[in-house]
């Protein structure tokens, strides 16, 4: 089996604070991802775009392939280990013959990976070359980082201190930080603790300039900003509401509100006890908190299940797709998303029409590609 991992996670301490961290994902815009691996009735895979185009049909590769994403993906050789491809190059070839532990995706030109699970990490390009290294930088002891977002790569020292590294492997902002976040709309979450256990925060620029300090206390605190805002719960009254980019409170959620998640296109989804809904901006339903699950998709559209099923329904809350599939996932860019339908993948469209009436055995997604 392929062991694929796309993303350096940083290991968060446990230190008892007054402010932790939610956790939640943050969605693009337009999703990065060019193609997903896909297999039929056999056990080989093949690359398929997201518009739906065979790339590489399936029984091209006898592991599965990552998700393509600035036009490179990763496969295992042989030996389990893997190397790194150009979808546009030559695909069913490997750029070099350097082979790694772990590779992560092209959110830039450059990547994170590993030759071998406790050897220094490194930044290479899409020839396989290293960048640099964080061997270079022996007196912050780097042990974990994670993959680019918005140029910039989290990481953490030994001593369980947090900086930022850009794409040529500088240190634009020393590990100064107990704590801190992907960058997210040109911030980053990023915080002290003191002596007596009391946290403080604050929203970073890519330079490491202050821009904002949270004035805000025994809260839970989102990663970072999304639709400029960031999501906080009052850990006392479990009160949600949300931070404008100055993190001043914008709006507080009715205490029937058990749950909320970031905003999306000005959406956000809530859950009270009687199942999931979406308010907009001023927090007002648009879709009703009556349904098992809801998932915020891209173009403006809103995946909804009820009893196992999903639907898909456009802002104004009609119905686009009707209850007929066991999962929908987001929309790519060209306006398809991924679906099952009786144990069979396939793509379907805005109104849920499947892409060539083809379906597949499978269809493989990958949560951290898509960021």
């Amino acid at each position: 089996m392929q062991q694929t991992n796309p993303i350096f996670h940083i290991l968060l301490s446990s230190l008892s604070v007054c402010v932790l961290f939610l956790s939640s994902c943050h969605h693009l815009d337009t999703d990065p991802v060019e193609a997903l691996p896909f297999r039929n009735d056999g056990t080989t895979w093949g690359l398929i775009a997201t518009d739906g185009t065979v790339l590489q049909p399936a029984g091209s590769f006898e592991h599965r392939p990552s998700a393509v994403v600035g036009g490179m993906f990763s496969l295992a050789n042989e030996e389990g280990r893997l190397q790194l491809y150009s979808l546009h190059d030559h695909p069913a070839h490997p750029v070099s013959q350097r082979s790694f532990v772990r590779i992560g995706h092209f959110f830039e030109n450059v990547t994170l990976a590993q030759e071998e699970t406790d050897s220094p990490i490194l930044l290479i390009d899409k020839q396989g070359n290293n960048v640099a290294s964080t061997a270079q930088y022996p007196q912050y002891d780097i042990v974990l980082m994670h993959n680019f977002s918005e140029g910039r790569a989290l990481f953490a020292t030994g001593n369980g201190k947090y900086g930022y590294m850009d794409t040529q492997g500088n240190i634009v902002i020393p590990p100064i930080y107990d704590r801190a976040h992907d960058f997210h709309e040109g911030l980053a979450l990023a915080g002290n603790t003191n002596s007596e256990g009391q946290s403080g925060y604050l929203l970073i620029d890519r330079n490491g300039k202050i821009k904002t300090a949270i004035r805000l206390s025994n809260s839970l605190l989102d990663a970072g900003l999304s639709d400029s805002r960031l999501l906080f719960c009052e850990l006392g009254t479990r009160h949600f509401g949300y931070l404008n980019r100055q993190g001043e409170p914008e709006l507080y959620l009715p205490e029937k509100f058990r749950l909320a998640l970031p905003y999306k296109n000005d959406m956000a989804v809530v859950e009270t006890e009687e199942g999931q809904g979406v308010i907009d901006r001023q927090g007002q339903p648009l879709i009703p908190s009556i349904y098992d699950k809801i998932h915020l998709t891209n173009h403006g559209l809103t995946a909804i299940c009820k009893n196992g099923k999903w639907a898909v329904v456009d802002p104004r809350n009609q119905a686009a797709i009707q209850f007929q599939y066991d999962s929908i996932g987001h929309y790519y860019n060209e306006g398809l998303a991924v679906a099952r339908q009786k144990g069979r993948y396939l793509l379907i469209d805005k109104e849920g029409n499947p892409q060539g009436n083809v379906t597949y055995n499978v269809i493989g997604e990958e949560q951290t590609a898509s960021r």
